[in-house]
């Protein structure tokens, strides 16, 4: 019977060390094996997972379509300045340039160069480059013989120049002058 005692009692022990983690068992809450820049991302990640789920949901709703705004916000803007400051796209070669507007269009950083043809100086151009876009700079030539066009600025998607002839405008949504 004292031994009955004594295996019972022994068993009572190593249950109450296990319980305290004494002998390297731990009953406490499982620790995170990864970093946590590692459990960070993944956490991003799996956030990023639930909201294209949700956005694939809200897709698959009609989209009510919302009327252009009457006032909109003006581009983000360095203002006017020399082309003598920064670099040229390798398209503005045979251009005589005047100036150019640094600023965003449509959230993408763009850089518009006002001028003209250097061999033909009543063709006036302008030259739209998004340097981090993935379309080449744009070259858009005046309809008619103006001169050299100069910048003066741009808001709402137009720039406002000046010409040989006097005000042109050029809406940049249309590619059209004005």
């Amino acid at each position: 019977m004292k031994k009955e005692i004594k295996v019972a009692f022994g068993g009572a022990i190593v249950a109450a060390l296990v319980g305290v983690g004494l002998l390297g068992l731990h009953l406490a809450p499982k620790r995170d094996p990864l970093p946590s820049e590692k459990r960070a991302a993944i956490n991003q990640l799996m956030a990023l997972e639930q909201k294209a789920r949700q956005g694939v949901a809200e897709a698959a709703k009609p989209a009510k379509p919302t009327p252009p705004d009457p006032n909109p916000e003006p581009e983000k803007s360095w203002g006017v300045m020399s082309v003598d400051i920064g670099p040229l796209p390798s398209v503005a070669r045979g251009y005589t340039l005047e100036n150019k507007w640094l600023g965003e269009v449509d959230g993408v950083f763009t850089v518009i160069y006002a001028g003209r043809e250097s061999d033909n100086p009543e063709q006036g151009v302008l030259i739209i480059w998004q340097p981090d876009g993935d379309k080449p700079p744009e070259v858009c030539r005046t309809d008619k013989p103006v001169g050299a066009l100069r910048i003066e600025g741009v808001s709402g998607g137009k720039v406002k120049l000046q010409s040989g002839i006097g005000a042109l405008t050029f809406d940049m949504t249309t590619d059209l002058y004005q």
